[in-house]
């Protein structure tokens, strides 16, 4: 999803949208951010498996 985000965001270099604007941010820092996001979420699952 993000990398599609990232791919439409290029569409903001030919089309002036607060849209593709959006997508470009959501391309960027979605990006850093997602293994940050899959970390937690993995450790919160692996906390939850080793309480049961």
């Amino acid at each position: 999803m993000l990398a599609a985000a990232g791919m439409a965001s290029g569409l903001g270099l030919l089309v002036a949208s607060p849209v593709f604007d959006t997508l470009w941010l959501v391309g960027l820092y979605g990006w850093t951010l997602w293994p940050l996001l899959a970390a937690i979420t993995l450790g919160l699952r692996w906390m939850r498996l080793r309480r049961s």
